[in-house]
């Protein structure tokens, strides 16, 4: 009996102490201080989501899918007159310049040398097709000797875009060439 009412003498107090702290804190609660709620920035490498989603994949895999669908991201805003009336469409020229300047800028600093390799030779291609555009830029063209130019520059674009998708396959990721 004795240990009885001592249990329920702890019990009791505990009840109680977790009780009044509970009214003090509504009754007195701390001062806002958004300083103190301020957050640091933090870098995030991989989410939670990506890991269970892809429980087993590289992280290597992950950066050059990211880094394809940024590239394809860059091709969008392209635009798709080329040639207006018998010129070469300024419109087009600056997107083509504006897409080779924002792609071949991109870090490809943690990939491997042979992807690196294959991406700088795809963005030699594209620099090659920008020159050739500006060089033409707003001037009458031979719509015929044009497009059998255009379509060389374009098989080039093509051949070096299939190295750089089959390397990023090869490395893990799961992409598609457009």
């Amino acid at each position: 009996m004795r240990n009885s009412r001592t249990v329920y003498g702890l019990i009791a107090f505990a009840v109680a102490f977790v009780f009044s702290a509970g009214l003090v804190r509504i009754l007195f609660p701390a001062p806002y201080d958004p300083a103190a709620l301020a957050v640091a920035p933090v870098q995030v490498r991989e989410s939670y989501c990506d890991r269970r989603r892809h429980p087993k994949k590289p992280k290597l895999a992950m950066r050059l899918e990211e880094f394809i669908e940024q590239d394809k991201a860059n091709g969008d805003d392209r635009s798709t007159d080329l040639i207006d009336g018998n010129m070469v469409s300024a419109t087009y020229t600056d997107s083509v310049r504006e897409y080779y300047d924002t792609s071949s800028s991109m870090n490809t600093d943690a990939f491997p040398r042979e992807f690196v390799a294959a991406w700088n030779e795809h963005m030699r291609a594209w620099k090659n097709y920008a020159d050739y555009l500006d060089l033409n830029r707003e001037r009458r063209v031979d719509t015929e000797v044009f497009s059998s130019k255009q379509r060389k520059y374009n098989e080039e674009i093509s051949r070096t875009w299939g190295i750089v998708i089959r390397l990023a396959r090869e490395n893990g990721a799961e992409v598609t060439p457009y």
